[in-house]
Order: structure tokens, then C-alpha cells, then sequence
């Protein structure tokens, strides 16, 4: 019944901005096809504004989708409830974002622009946008014949390839404002440490 009733409400919310949503459909594209059109978004406050909205908008979605099919699902979620599985992973979606937070905020360098720097550290927020269309949209095959394991598998690809597609443009959004090693070592710092940390906690507990 709670899992119910918070899809109906995120379903809701997002038909409430659906029009923020399709107005901002050309800039994701532009941003996942030209790094430059990712600083760009920093540059205007509005349109990083509509961004964020919509960001912080498909969470709840996503959490959802997550828990239905199990793309994050360790052991030791085996047995619980749907609704304390949610309460997990969104737990876990939280804490993700508190040490990439947390690890931008502690290592912010001094010779890179203002600009080029929060637009590196905030480019997921556009493509956690296109991950979460994606996945929605994937999610609609679960009213099919397909089994569930088939659709998780195909999330996990898409997944895979939307965040390769992230490292491309962070690491060419801080090279721009420095060397590309140095882009590098900042991608590292900040995308790879954490994204390891959250698939280490799905393996091995």
C-alpha cells in the first residue's frame, strides 16, 4: 500500500512539471551530446534552477523503480519488505550524494574556475535526469511478458553506458580549465571513489 501510494504521488508530481520537464528536453540533449552546454547551465541561474527541480523531482521515481526490480539489493535485504527495502536504497541514494558532496566540497582546487568547478561537480544532476527517463521508460516493459531479470539486466546496461557517458564529459568539462591528467585525478576523487564505495556495499553485504 505505501509503495502504491508514493508511486501514485511521484507520478503526480512529475505530471504537476511536466511542461519544466519538456521545456528543458533540448538542453539534456545538447548537454549529453556537448560538455561546453554543461558549464552553460551553471552560467544560467534559471535553467540550473528548472534543472535541480526536476533532479531532486524523479528521486522518489527512481528510489522506486530501484526497489521494484532490485538494482540495488545486497544480501542483506534479502527478506525484508518492499517498504523497508525503499527505506534502504533511498537511505542509500542519500548517502551517495552526501560523499560526493562532501568529497567536492573537501578537495575544491584553487586553480580551477568557480564555473568550471561547480559545473563538474553538478553535471550528474543533469544526467541522473536522462538516467531516470531512461529507466522509467524501461520500466514500462514490466507490464510485458518479460521477466523481471530480463528488464534489471537491460537497466543495468543503460545504466552503465549513461555513466560512461557522464565520466567522457566531467573529465573534458575539468580538462578545459586544466591538463587532462589533472581531469583525470579530479574524476577519480569524486566519481569513481564513491561509485566504488556504492558497489562495494551491494557485492559484498
Amino acid at each position: 500500500m505505501l509503495f502504491n501510494s508514493l508511486a501514485l504521488v511521484s507520478i503526480l508530481f512529475i505530471i504537476v512539471i511536466l511542461k519544466r520537464i519538456a521545456d528543458f528536453l533540448p538542453t539534456l540533449v545538447t548537454c549529453l551530446l556537448w560538455w561546453k552546454e554543461n558549464i552553460n547551465i551553471d552560467v544560467s541561474l534559471k535553467t540550473r534552477r528548472e534543472r535541480d527541480l526536476i533532479a531532486t523531482a524523479f528521486i522518489l521515481p527512481f528510489c522506486l523503480i530501484c526497489t521494484r526490480v532490485g538494482l540495488y539489493s545486497p544480501d542483506f535485504m534479502t527478506g525484508m519488505t518492499e517498504p523497508l527495502r525503499l527505506g534502504v536504497t533511498t537511505g542509500v541514494f542519500f548517502c551517495y550524494l552526501l560523499v560526493r558532496e562532501g568529497l567536492s566540497a573537501g578537495i575544491r582546487p584553487k586553480n580551477i574556475s568557480s564555473a568550471v568547478w561547480h559545473a563538474g561537480t553538478t553535471v550528474e544532476y543533469t544526467f541522473f535526469i536522462f538516467l531516470a527517463l531512461v529507466l522509467l521508460a524501461t520500466s514500462g516493459l514490466l507490464l510485458t511478458s518479460l521477466s523481471v531479470q530480463a528488464i534489471k539486466t537491460a537497466m543495468f546496461w543503460l545504466s552503465g553506458t549513461i555513466y560512461a557517458l557522464l565520466l567522457v564529459r566531467k573529465v573534458q568539462i575539468f580538462a578545459s580549465n586544466s591538463s587532462f591528467f589533472t581531469g583525470i585525478l579530479y574524476l577519480c576523487a569524486l566519481e569513481i571513489l564513491p561509485t566504488a564505495i556504492l558497489i562495494v556495499s551491494a557485492v559484498v553485504f
